[in-house]
């Protein structure tokens, strides 16, 4: 996916990846994402630039693992900019 086809994305689902991934980077350039869903996803890093995602409404994750292996409490819908 390129940046432009990034920036405007508005919804973004990502379900059943079962080998840990890390969302790419770019991911936190898009200016139109409002909705990601990456439920039944293993997830070890959510980038930085994810704090610039000021059109983020709701980020659902449904589990997550630490850098170090080990897993993080079941996360809810967060509101914008409330990021672990």
């Amino acid at each position: 996916m390129s940046l432009g086809e990034l920036k405007s994305l508005e919804r973004l689902e990502l379900a059943r990846i079962e080998e840990p991934f890390e969302l790419p980077i770019s991911f936190g350039r898009s200016t139109g994402l409002q909705y990601l869903s990456i439920s039944g996803c293993k997830v070890t890093s959510i980038p930085a630039s994810f704090r610039n995602l000021t059109s983020l409404r709701f980020l659902m994750v449904e589990e997550m693992i630490d850098r170090d292996g080990s897993h993080c409490p079941k996360l809810e819908t967060l509101g914008k900019r409330q990021f672990p």
